[in-house]
């Protein structure tokens, strides 16, 4: 007997939370790691002042609040809140302003709940529909989940106050149909709470039960099965700001939840990472895990309940149902392969499509009825008509029962494409191609997915004597539609296959279509099997990370699934196995085995060396001449200019410190021993003062470049404390606004409250013009010119090759593609030392003296605590310990990659040493055998306070020892 079996009088979810703040006020209702518990009376009470908060500016029983908040606690008490007196509307916030509009306008909002200081789409279409604002602000310390609202408007008069009832609407989702418009799903205060004690039944669900959320919080999935269910029974919530790996694993070691929700998707992902954290894995506290949104490959069942001994409960469900429809039962109870389990309280039947029920066995289409189902789509009389029949109604899947009531579906009546549980109407993708001034057709259909389950694809006819790329064509639609809206396959044709009736089949143009060899991207080649062992290597690892039974060496891993994290996850695989520093960019720049290959061969013989077992001994890679003054100044001459000129700047910013020099000098080591500071935020490089705006900034940064903007994604995930996506889609939101670099700095350094930023970025030296910025931007910024030997800084170069991103990053990636680099490797470091340090110099000149500061990197390595000592007393800053232990604290000083398997922006290496290591200044001296620097870069060197070359050294060899 579960909790709620014993009294279901209570029909709203807020009346059995104040039910359990009666009986145990001090139970802890929300959990957040970081932040204070939240009990169940703070709970009723925080919930009981936002309704009156409501009622005090207009708001009661009915009107619609339209919520637009980031995953995370306020999310889930907000919507707790206006559901408890009005009705709640949570919508995506990653929709652009366009589909707030159209979203804002069909609900009749009457106020739109959101984040303060977040200047979003969201209240740019409230603000041009007039529509008020209601901000939600949140103190550092407060318990978890409980915020302050600032009212855009003067108190009102309220037609409905107080608590909801039973039969008033208390949600409003929406879901995706067959048609260009998405459907309104409003559910009543009974719909939800039937949902609630469905679920509750079917998981078993008691008050020592805490439930780990993973899931976006403007899906029924997110409201109601993992914050109202849970708080109904008097159980946890452990609030996440939604879903990450190393989140899971923390959550599951630090507060020991009993249950979770996933799609497939994440159940994989989560698979991926269980052998790096076995210990967790082997003392889960689960009872059990659910799978939800999309089909559950068996051998993802199978293998998340061996690994976490936990049963995996499939179920089946939908926003019209309020949720739950059926659900597979809790062992001893039998689970069977392939099914979606028995009903878990609606009624459950198959009908033919005149409208009969179907015998066991039968195949037709799936329906349901029952009191949390809703009582019809608003204000679509023809779409009701044709989604009910009588009392029943019609969910759209294909299916059949077995004997015993177990649910199998077999395939889909509707034409939406569920991307990874995202759910996408193809006539809205439609409708956004066909204002393409190129497109005179479009047909957007789902296709087969190896993770995702389907993708979106689409067939497009150009109108006569128009041009559009593939590439082109995603652009446009990026800019129009959250990204799981965007096609990932594109087929131009002369015509769109159609049905008899003349009618675009959308089911079956996956299977028509592949029979066309159309796709824009390129013929698919043919196969060919791997031969050399470099080639066998490739393919089984890339097969394995792509999950691709066969594959070729000239197929292509982004055509066969792959994308950035994909290729991030294979690059560190081979630094992990082979020890090699190899970019993200490689794969970009090579994207079949047989380019790999050759890339490798032609890039990194030692660790093809490596791969086959061989040694190849080091070789000098000198040469040619010395430098001479005209390689330098044609090297000056092809430097690319940034996109746009700096404009008049605004009222400046606060100060902020920079730390100048050319790559490979120590910058990272530096910034991360500045990040040990309490008064300091160091993340890794921003790329953010060589351009005006931030679409500027990510325009220059394109294909396999795109991995650099991963700093700065790094470090609003730290400053924000939010997760990946959650970050990505606030600066893609700024980018898409053409918000200015000097606003965007602002904004940060806002964020930051009372820490100064350390922007620590080595390309903003081959500018002299970008450098000149930060004057123009802030008011008296601190500059730190970090200084290394130049044998040094070209030795790590080398190491590093380094010619493979800094080329690209001195001419841009376009002129790159299009012209090798003409330097060889040694070249190209010596003259990026030299031109750089150039650069700062002469920069420096024009800045009084009291603002910049030398530090040698060699005196940083060889006396930490004297050097940091002295820069202290320049920043005007107290020493912290912390900041001589640069390995520790990894979260906190970005030391980490944006997702959990990228790696830092910086020093590839920098996890390779325990901590610092004076040895490494003096590595040089027994990589070189001849001194090769021009005669203008040692006098440079010499002006930095560097005599010391290869001729001295090794004349007093014997004295090193």
């Amino acid at each position: 007997m579960t909790a709620l079996d014993q009294d279901q009088m209570y029909e709203t979810i807020f009346s059995r939370i104040a039910q359990h703040a009666e009986k145990t006020p001090n139970a802890i209702a929300i959990q957040v790691s970081g932040r204070q518990s939240l009990s169940y009376s703070r709970l009723r009470a925080h919930l009981q002042y936002v309704v009156e908060k409501l009622n005090a500016i207009g708001i009661g029983r009915s009107d619609r609040v339209v919520i637009v908040l980031p995953t995370g606690p306020e999310m889930a008490i907000a919507s707790l809140a206006v559901v408890a007196g009005a009705t709640a509307a949570p919508l995506n916030p990653e929709y652009k302003t366009a589909e707030f509009e159209f979203f804002l306008s069909r609900l009749n909002a009457k106020l739109l709940l959101t984040q303060a200081g977040l200047k979003s789409p969201a209240r740019t279409a409230a603000e041009a529909m007039r529509i008020p604002v209601l901000e939600l602000s949140t103190a550092r310390d407060s318990e978890a989940g409980l915020f302050d609202l600032i009212a855009a408007a003067g108190p009102a008069k309220t037609k409905l106050s107080g608590l909801a009832q039973p039969d008033d609407v208390a949600l409003v989702l929406h879901t995706s149909g067959t048609t260009a418009q998405p459907k309104t799903v409003p559910l009543t205060q009974r719909n939800l709470w039937t949902s609630v004690l469905n679920l509750s039944k079917s998981l078993e669900l008691s008050a020592s039960d805490s439930c780990l959320h993973l899931l976006p919080l403007f899906h029924i999935g997110g409201l109601v099965d993992l914050v109202a269910s849970p708080l109904a029974v008097g159980g946890r919530v452990i609030c996440t700001s939604g879903f990450s790996v190393p989140e899971f694993f923390k959550c599951l070691a630090e507060f020991r939840p009993t249950w979770s929700q996933a799609v497939p998707t994440m159940l994989q992902e989560i698979l991926a990472y269980a052998e790096d954290h076995r210990d967790i894995v082997k003392n889960n506290s689960l009872r059990l895990m659910r799978s939800v949104s999309a089909a559950l490959p068996a051998p993802v069942m199978k293998e998340f309940e061996r690994v976490f001994n936990v049963p995996v409960i499939e179920i089946f469900g939908m926003t019209e149902a309020a949720g739950l429809i059926s659900s597979n039962p809790l062992p001893p109870g039998e689970r069977r392969p392939g099914s979606v389990g028995v009903s878990a309280g609606p009624e459950v039947g198959i009908m033919d499509e005149p409208g009969n029920l179907m015998p066991a066995k039968q195949v037709g289409e799936v329906v349901v009825r029952g009191e949390n189902l809703m009582r019809g789509y608003e204000d679509a009389p023809a779409e009701n008509a044709r989604a009910f029949s009588g009392s029943w109604f019609r969910t759209g899947d294909q299916g059949y029962l077995d004997a015993e009531g177990y649910l199998f579906l077999t395939g889909r009546v509707k034409e939406i494409i569920n991307r990874g549980g995202e759910k996408i109407s193809p006539r809205e993708v439609d409708e956004v191609l066909l204002t393409n001034p190129a497109v005179a057709e479009a047909a957007t259909f789902a296709v087969p997915h190896p993770s995702l389950g389907e993708d979106v694809a689409v067939a497009v006819v150009l109108k006569e004597g128009a041009a559009l790329s593939k590439r082109e064509l995603i652009v446009f639609l990026g800019a129009r539609l959250a990204y799981f809206k965007v096609p990932r396959v594109v087929h131009f044709l002369d015509e769109i296959p159609k049905g008899p009736s003349g009618k675009i089949q959308r089911i079956d143009l996956a299977r028509r279509l592949s029979l066309l060899d159309s796709d824009a991207t390129a013929p698919k080649p043919p196969f060919t099997p791997p031969k050399t062992p470099i080639a066998k290597t490739l393919v089984e690892i890339w097969s394995r990370l792509l999950n691709v039974a066969r594959m070729g060496i000239h197929d292509n891993f982004f055509d066969l699934g792959g994308d950035s994290l994909k290729a991030a996850s294979f690059i560190n695989e081979l630094q992990q196995k082979w020890g090699a520093i190899v970019y993200v960019s490689a794969v970009f720049d090579a994207p079949s085995v047989a380019e790999f290959e050759g890339y490798l061969h032609r890039h990194y013989p030692e660790l093809v060396a490596k791969m086959l077992g061989q040694y190849l001994s080091p070789r000098d890679s000198v040469a040619g001449s010395k430098v001479d003054p005209s390689k330098v100044a044609r090297l000056r001459q092809s430097i690319a200019r940034p996109p746009s000129p700096p404009k008049t700047p605004r009222d400046k910013n606060p100060p902020a410190i920079f730390i100048l020099c050319p790559p490979r000098s120590g910058s990272t080591l530096l910034r991360v021993m500045l990040g040990g500071s309490s008064k300091l935020f160091a993340p890794p490089e921003l790329y953010l003062l060589s351009f005006d705006n931030l679409a500027d900034r990510k325009a220059w940064f394109t294909g396999s470049q795109r991995f650099q903007l991963e700093g700065n994604i790094r470090g609003v995930m730290q400053i924000k404390n939010q997760d990946l996506e959650s970050a990505q889609a606030l600066v893609q939101e700024l980018e898409a606004r053409k918000m200015p670099t000097q606003e965007y700095y602002r904004m940060m350094q806002d964020w930051l409250g009372g820490r100064i930023l350390v922007d620590k970025t080595p390309s903003y030296a081959i500018h002299i013009e970008t450098l000149k910025r930060a004057e123009q931007y802030f008011d008296s910024p601190i500059y730190i010119h970090l200084v290394r030997h130049p044998y040094g800084m070209v030795r790590s170069f080398e190491e590093a090759k380094l010619e493979l991103l800094w080329y690209p990053r001195l001419v841009g990636a376009d002129e790159a593609e299009r012209t090798p680099c003409p330097y060889n490797r040694r070249e190209l470091a010596e003259m990026i030392w030299l031109i750089l340090h150039q650069n700062i110099l002469e920069f420096l000149e024009g800045v009084p003296r009291r603002r910049h500061y030398r530090v040698k990197f060699e005196e940083l390595v060889g006396n930490p605590r004297r050097a940091m000592d002295e820069l202290c007393r320049f920043l005007n800053l107290e020493f912290e310990p912390e900041m001589l232990q640069p390995q520790k604290n990894q979260r906190e000083r970005m030391t980490d990659g944006a997702h959990p398997i990228s790696r830092m922006i910086g020093d590839m290496k920098f996890h390779q040493h325990e901590g610092i290591v004076t040895e490494v200044a003096d590595l040089w001296k027994q990589q070189y055998e001849i001194d090769f620097l021009s005669d203008e870069s040692w006098r440079l060197a010499a002006s930095l306070g560097y005599d010391e070359t290869l001729a001295k050294v090794k004349n007093r060899k014997e004295f090193e020892i």
